[in-house]
Parts: structure tokens; sequence; C-alpha cells
């Protein structure tokens, strides 16, 4: 599974992006927003999953809402 992982990555980016694209009515292949929209929310769960070797895996859903309500309140 290792072995696939960059691709697979690479894979749901792209995928995230084009929903993305397609709700905000912008256009994956120029704009800006959805690409940014998707490497935020990959950063907070990277950051998330960073978390457990202290925390624990049991409060990864407390951590991601607590992530993204930092990043809608401005961080």
């Amino acid at each position: 599974m290792a072995a696939y992982r960059p691709t697979l990555t690479h894979d749901l980016a792209h995928r995230m992006v084009a929903v993305v694209a397609e709700r905000t009515g912008t256009r994956p292949e120029t704009d800006l927003y959805p690409r940014l929209v998707t490497a935020v929310a990959a950063a907070v769960l990277l950051t998330v999953f960073d978390c457990d070797d202290v925390a624990g895996p049991e409060d990864r859903a407390e951590r991601v809402r607590a992530a993204f309500a930092l990043l809608r309140a401005g961080l």
C-alpha cells in the first residue's frame, strides 16, 4: 500500500479539486480557489494525523472539527 500512496494521494487531490470547482462554479484548471481549498483540507488532515502520536486516534474527529473551526475563525 505504501508504494501506491503518492499516486492515490495525487488522484484524490485531483478529484477533490474537481468537486470543489464544480460546487463553486470555478475552473479546476485555472482557478486558485478549488486548489487552495483542497490544499488546506489536506493540511488539516495531515496535521491532525501528526498529533496522533501524542493525543491518540480516539480524539481525531474532534481535532478535525477544531482545526476547521480555527480556519473558519481566521486562524
